[in-house]
């Protein structure tokens, strides 16, 4: 399970939390990963200074492990794993071993680690210098101390890396340490100048890919600041809609928000590829039920007439309510492309519920009962869902079950997946499911 693919962050949270439990309590003669994992831990607690019970410490750092099956092909190294039988040969440990130091900033064991150690220093890109938990730099990056940090740029083999401390910013950029990426921006700079010094479109393109991958709003202006100061122009004017929409899209909230508050005062006027800045993000929060980030993109003239439609299909009633409450009409609801956008029946429109608490918003706002029927009807969707409750609100608030289609929509719907309790729902509500049947085949 814990290897499925992931759609949200609250799913990979979920996973994460699961996998850590598995790895706690699996019998020594289990998954043989799992429990290699948890030897790492137990191996990585010995060797700490942390005052604490040596279940607590194998506990945080089980945790800090799985957090690194982020990165989708951090997760497929996983499942890999998952399934191997064999033991690990001993550099391969030895590379586990080390990725888990970087992880938990044992140090010692990084002094001891001669071969690996130089390895990351002179060739911070090699593949061979990587492990299940992912790239050694990339480690020391996101989980390394200052202390770290300071000892693996001031090792000797370092001094023959150039690339060492701008890939070592570039990974903790984009985990959001600001502290980290201010100390290695800092860093002996007078003596170790950055690899792009006095070539404006190198320097460019290296922070313009880091912004790329930040969601945090400090480190933004941090690399956005950094670009101004040398030479070039800030990225946030051509770079606000890919961003805005993708943070929208997974839900970085903070960084959506800090974009926003940085953008134009209004919408831009929409092109032929693009709605508006806001217009194209303000979907996407509306699929996530973000009602700050809504509120705050129509405040900037995002246009509207999608987001009921979303509302609704994803079942956001907080959301639906405060467009009702800001004057939108359910009549000038849209689907379809913003080229050539289509009036939305909106009773129909769901894709994961129906949703009780939407539907009786909309029936509440004016939406006629019956505007759809026959496929399209919400007590066929009622159905469907074995909704019993949504079934009988609508029958209260005027839907006819006997309009064209939709009693045979509603028994072909039933005897599709085997709903006998639903079926027996409609037999109780006048419909001769045998008569029905044959009529709808």
């Amino acid at each position: 399970m814990a290897f499925r693919p992931v759609h949200s962050w609250e799913e990979l949270y979920f996973y994460n939390a699961y996998l850590k439990d598995r790895i706690m309590n699996e019998p020594v003669k289990g998954n043989r990963f799992l429990n290699d994992v948890r030897n790492i831990a137990f191996q990585m607690a010995s060797l700490s200074e942390v005052r604490e019970a040596e279940e607590d410490i194998v506990y945080h750092i089980v945790r800090t492990l799985c957090e690194t099956r982020r990165p989708p092909e951090t997760r497929k190294y996983w499942k890999d794993e998952f399934r191997r039988t064999s033991k690990w040969e001993p550099d391969e440990l030895e590379r586990q071993l080390f990725g888990a130091a970087l992880c938990t900033n044992t140090i010692s064991f990084i002094r001891s680690s001669d071969t690996l150690r130089n390895n990351m220093l002179s060739n911070p890109t090699s593949p061979r210098n990587s492990c299940v938990f992912g790239e050694h730099i990339e480690l020391a990056a996101k989980y390394g101390s200052e202390e770290l940090l300071e000892y693996l740029l001031t090792d000797g083999a370092s001094i023959a890396s150039p690339d060492l401390k701008s890939e070592l910013f570039k990974f903790a950029a984009k985990a959001g340490r600001i502290e980290i990426v201010r100390f290695l921006c800092n860093f002996r700079s007078e003596e170790w100048p950055w690899p792009f010094e006095g070539d404006i479109k190198a320097m460019r393109r290296y922070l313009r890919d880091i912004l790329m991958g930040i969601w945090n709003p400090q480190v933004w202006d941090f690399i956005d600041n950094l670009l101004v100061s040398h030479g070039s122009h800030s990225a946030l004017s051509d770079m606000l809609e890919h961003k805005l929409s993708t943070c929208a899209r997974v839900n970085y909230l903070s960084m959506a928000v800090h974009l926003v508050r940085l953008g134009p005062d209004t919408e831009e006027p929409p092109s032929w590829f693009s709605g508006g800045v806001y217009t194209s993000a303000i979907g996407y929060a509306a699929m996530r039920g973000c009602l700050p980030l809504v509120e705050l993109l129509l405040e900037k003239g995002a246009n509207s007439e999608h987001t009921l439609a979303t509302a609704v299909v994803y079942g956001r009633a907080k959301l639906l309510n405060v467009l009702l409450d800001r004057g939108i009409k359910t009549s000038d609801a849209m689907v379809g492309s913003r080229q050539s956008p289509e009036p939305a029946q909106l009773l129909p429109n769901f894709k994961f519920g129906p949703y009780l608490d939407v539907v009786r918003l909309l029936l509440d706002t004016g939406v006629d009962v019956n505007e759809s029927i026959g496929k399209e009807s919400p007590l066929a969707w009622a159905i469907a869902a074995e909704h019993t409750a949504l079934f009988k609100f609508l029958l209260e608030r005027g839907a006819n079950l006997h309009s064209p289609g939709t009693a045979e929509e509603c028994v072909r719907r039933a005897k599709q997946d085997d709903l006998e309790s639903m079926l027996s729902l409609l037999e109780q509500h006048g419909v001769n499911v045998k008569d029905c049947s044959e009529q709808a085949a």
